[in-house]
């Protein structure tokens, strides 16, 4: 019924873009970046209408998170790729865990993997963007795809004291490993992360304060994810493949450290940028 508007080249599609890019820029803090329509387009992909012919929702949320994101004008670390990046690569986790030979193969129904594929394109807009949940379902997103999106926002506690940010991220962990597929989307999100981290670290113009965010961040991924997929029998395949991509990254770290304490300089007046050190076997985690 509503398919028009999230199909290209409609008058319906321009009016949802225009509204979803409002909600999105009531975020403070952001530019206001705008939205053109044949560079969003691109962004979506040329698989985008197979997606909207082969399942709408996921269509939507696809639609719905690159507009959010790209309208108050947010990148990646690097400050140039776009964010829509991110759910993208956390969606085709997802696809490939789903498929034959996966570890998520004909473990879920259509449904349920349809509603994991939605959360992943979005898992980042209500913290990120103007997003809400009241706005979600303004624009169709189904309540039990928003559901999961609410349980992998993370709770706002930067301004708290450590005692009570640590106890509500306990809260908000436990609230999402009690949902059956909040998980599967959140281990594809931080693999993606952490993956990503073991090639950023290296190239940062800035290495010391990415060493010691990614140190922190390996730290917190075994405490407050790694143990609990590995409580659970279904879940502990994610669990070892999380292990995998931390362990690489701390060993990634580890050389820097070591190419940094060699050359006996501060990182930023290095003679020779870590990022020209050979650090064989350092490929992508698959």
């Amino acid at each position: 019924m509503y398919e028009a508007e999230i199909t290209p080249g409609s008058p319906a599609f321009e009016r949802f873009v225009g509204e979803v890019a409002c909600a999105a820029r009531l975020r403070p803090g952001f530019q206001a970046k705008e939205i053109n329509p044949k560079a969003l387009v691109v962004l979506l992909g040329s698989d985008y209408l197979s997606h909207v012919a082969q399942d709408e929702h996921v269509a939507r949320a696809q639609l719905i998170a690159t507009v959010a994101h790209e309208a108050i004008g947010q990148t990646r670390d690097d400050g140039k790729t776009p964010y829509i990046v991110h759910p993208k690569a956390v969606v085709e986790t997802l696809r490939s865990a789903f498929s034959l030979g996966g570890i998520w193969y004909g473990r879920l129904s259509k449904e349920e993997e349809s509603h994991c594929l939605a959360a992943a394109w979005g898992h980042d807009t209500l913290e990120d963007t103007g997003l809400t949940p009241a706005y979600l379902r303004a624009f169709r997103v189904r309540d039990e795809t928003t559901k999961r999106i609410v349980l992998l926002t993370k709770p706002a506690v930067k301004q708290l004291d450590a005692v009570k940010r640590s106890e509500l991220m306990e809260i908000h962990h436990n609230e999402m490993f009690d949902d059956k597929l909040a998980p599967i989307v959140k281990f594809a999100d931080r693999g993606h992360n952490i993956e990503m981290a073991s090639l950023e670290v290296v190239k940062s113009k800035q290495i010391d304060k990415q060493i010691d965010r990614w140190s922190d961040k390996a730290i917190k991924t075994r405490i407050e994810l790694i143990q609990r997929y590995n409580a659970n029998p279904d879940l502990r395949p994610m669990g070892a493949k999380l292990e995998e991509q931390v362990a690489h990254l701390e060993n990634t770290i580890r050389l820097l450290k070591r190419e940094i304490a060699r050359q006996n300089r501060r990182p930023d007046s290095l003679t020779q940028h870590p990022s020209q050190i050979s650090y064989g076997g350092f490929g992508a985690a698959g």
